[in-house]
């Protein structure tokens, strides 16, 4: 009977450890899952936050419009402009003479960032900017599934036109004068010099300097003239789609392209959590037997993806600054980079504000799955241990 009682126990003991001992198939299938955990759910959750963030119009809204008005954003752009435009004119000066008006391009690159700011909130104040940024959203999520080419974007400029014709178009040209540097006598001996010279009724530009009296008025009026005649020729509405449409597919993918990549991403991230919620459907049954043995590798697999999507949500910052330098925005100049990358980074921290949190709770559940894995494998291992101490003394 003894005898009888130990071969039993042999028996169980071979059978239960069979069971639990995944084959060499099982084995290299519980590896493929657990590397398919760790890269699906981290993408999936990731690309489900995109989704959630820029597809939504309204939270765009919200996030864009506060980019655009609480931000360096514009006097960065308009002084990047002004100064570019200023160097296409001097290097046409000598092909056209610009003497028939004041170089209100030239004057206007003087400007440092503070007086851009002034310039900013003079002429482009948030009721202006607002509605801007509101009708190119809506423009572009309309564009994504319609037939168009391009987005049908239209700016009202009359409200523009109107501030401009304002006393804020007074301040505004009250901002460039109180730049300039005051005249130094050759300045004015050349503007004498040039008036006598001059035919009668023929106008003849101030140099870039503020004059003093008799001239100050009369070169104050001068450059107000001038804004209100570059205001006028301004049209009631700006068609951000004809200006679109004017450029012709060099050297980007082109607008049909860009759209077809902003379907597909769409469809992506909305479907992205089904994935990574059957790819653990599929995990959780695969270890409903082999939980011991599997366990550990799933937990760790887990754990590696939720550690990377940890890793990107607290280093996002850094790492799309380095993306635009060394991208779309690799010949910007350095101020330029530097107000696009906090815009950017601005959407990237609603983006990655739930991916933080989502990074954690998987991190926690795969420590959880790693530890009682490997509890159930310290508990057969320790019932293994008494039934072969038991053996000798039953027999």
């Amino acid at each position: 009977m003894p005898e009888k009682d130990e071969s039993k126990a042999q028996d169980e003991r071979e059978s239960r450890e069979e069971e639990q001992r995944p084959g060499g198939l099982a084995r290299f299938l519980s590896i493929v899952l657990a590397v398919l955990i760790a890269l699906v759910v981290p993408l999936s959750l990731l690309a489900w936050d995109i989704y959630r963030t820029v597809f939504n119009p309204p939270l765009m809204k919200t996030v864009l419009t506060d980019i655009v008005t609480n931000s360096d954003l514009i006097p960065v752009a308009l002084e990047w402009y002004a100064n570019v435009r200023a160097e296409v004119r001097a290097e046409t000066t000598t092909a056209i003479p610009w003497v028939d008006e004041p170089d209100i391009i030239e004057l206007l690159a003087i400007l440092d960032l503070d007086d851009w700011r002034a310039e900013r909130f003079e002429v482009l104040p948030n009721e202006i900017l607002t509605p801007w940024v509101h009708l190119t959203v809506d423009g572009t999520y309309a564009w994504i599934d319609s037939t168009y080419r391009n987005p049908q974007i239209v700016w009202p400029m009359q409200p523009l036109k109107d501030r401009v014709n304002s006393e804020h178009g007074h301040n505004a040209i009250q901002i460039v004068y109180d730049a300039l540097e005051p005249c130094v006598p050759e300045q004015i001996a050349d503007l004498q010099a040039r008036l006598a010279a001059a035919p009668q009724g023929k106008e003849v530009p101030y140099n870039l300097c503020a004059f003093p009296e008799p001239w100050t008025e009369d070169q104050f009026n001068d450059y107000h003239d001038s804004l209100l005649d570059v205001v006028a020729q301004i049209p009631p509405q700006f068609h951000l789609t004809g200006e679109l449409e004017a450029v012709e597919d060099v050297d980007g993918v082109g607008p049909e392209t860009l759209k077809g990549q902003l379907r597909l991403t769409r469809t992506i991230g909305r479907y992205a959590p089904l994935a990574a919620l059957a790819l653990l459907l599929i995990a959780a049954l695969w270890a409903i037997k082999r939980w011991r043995s599997f366990g550990r590798r799933w937990g760790i697999g887990l754990l590696i993806g939720g550690l990377a999507l940890l890793a990107v949500s607290l280093l996002y910052a850094t790492l799309i600054i380095t993306l635009l330098g060394r991208g779309p925005l690799s010949e910007a100049p350095p101020l330029v980079l530097s107000e696009a990358a906090v815009g950017v980074i601005r959407v990237g921290r609603e983006i990655f504000r739930p991916a933080l949190i989502q990074a954690i709770i998987v991190c926690v559940v795969a420590v959880v799955s790693i530890v009682l894995a490997s509890m159930g494998k310290r508990e057969r291992r320790d019932e293994t241990q008494e039934d072969e101490a038991a053996e000798p003394a039953e027999a």
